[in-house]
């Protein structure tokens, strides 16, 4: 005799399950994306006194202590959120090369 859940597991449609994957990834990447424009937002001011000394020829160093600090903050968490989207697209390119992912029939000319 088999289970229920054993039977559900066998019925399974795998193209049904990557999608659901798949539809989850994408709704974390988006999650990254904003998270990300908002600290771009929330740095601004920093970030223009930043941009406004690079076009002078200078660097960080001439900064308040204060933008300095926000500056390395913002960059450390950039650097973590860019690679939380590289991994997020890494599953994206796994689940589109498993086996039973659905595939457009090519057309015969």
């Amino acid at each position: 005799m088999t289970s229920t859940s054993e039977h559900n597991f066998w019925s399974l449609d795998p193209a049904r399950a990557y999608t659901v994957l798949l539809t989850s990834v994408y709704k974390t990447l988006a999650n990254i994306l904003q998270r990300q424009a908002a600290e771009r937002e929330k740095k601004r001011p920093a970030l223009d006194r930043e941009m406004a000394a690079a076009k002078r020829g200078l660097g960080r160093d001439v900064l308040s202590q204060a933008d300095q600090e926000d500056l390395k903050t913002y960059d450390d968490l950039m650097n973590k959120l860019s690679l939380a989207a590289a991994r997020c697209d890494l599953v994206v390119f796994i689940i589109r090369d498993m086996p039973g992912w659905p595939t457009k029939r090519k057309e015969t000319t």
